[in-house]
């Protein structure tokens, strides 16, 4: 069971990293918002399943959210260049989804710098 949950895991993660590139181009306000969660929620499940992750891949587990934390920033790059556009729609919700997009790749720039300043 436990094998199941963690593959149905790794495969929404590579879903997820391959898929939101392909739609980036035709995305809309109303469609960003809709997927900003999607890397926070992805990074959560990802800590919570760490454990037997580990144990599944060996070293291999840090694909997943190095695909995660990749795809984030792209996502919070996306949103900026929205805001920069100044497409319609309400700003402030487009300002609070493109920082919740953000979060797991500023979690791992903040972590590549504390790494190399040791």
């Amino acid at each position: 069971m436990v094998t199941l949950l963690l593959i149905v895991v790794l495969a929404l993660t590579l879903a997820f990293a391959v898929a939101i590139p392909i739609a980036l181009p035709r995305l809309s306000n109303s469609g960003y918002i809709a997927v900003c969660w999607i890397p926070a929620v992805a990074l959560g499940l990802e800590w919570v399943f760490f454990e037997p992750l580990a144990r599944l891949l060996s070293y291999g587990v840090i694909l997943a959210p190095l695909l995660t934390c990749l795809a984030s920033i792209l996502l919070g790059i996306v949103g900026v260049t929205m805001l920069m556009r100044g497409s319609g729609g309400p700003r402030a919700v487009l300002v609070g989804a493109t920082i919740l997009a953000s979060v797991p790749g500023l979690a791992l720039l903040g972590y590549i710098v504390y790494a190399f300043s040791v």
